[in-house]
């Protein structure tokens, strides 16, 4: 998984990278406060391997996006800095 720009002030690209498999039905992606683990978003994803999250309306701080698989327990994240 990729994200870009970092940090970011609009809307934050998220590019999900897999070896030519296809994504599993239960991929979902969220977008958690650092600080307080607090959930600001969240959506599943199904054949697409790219994600625009607007973040223009979050306060400026340090997060975590964090893809997961509910059906194998996989989970990968990145932190990112929302800055206005």
């Amino acid at each position: 998984m990729q994200v870009a720009p970092n940090p970011v002030s609009k809307v934050l690209e998220v590019t999900i990278t897999h070896n030519a498999i296809e994504l599993p039905m239960s991929l979902g992606i969220e977008l958690r406060e650092l600080a307080t683990g607090r959930l600001v978003y969240s959506a599943g994803i199904t054949d697409q391997n790219r994600l625009s999250i607007p973040v223009h309306h979050l306060p400026s701080g340090m997060y975590i996006v964090r893809l997961i698989d509910d059906q194998s327990g996989f989970t990968q994240q990145r932190r990112v800095i929302v800055q206005h």
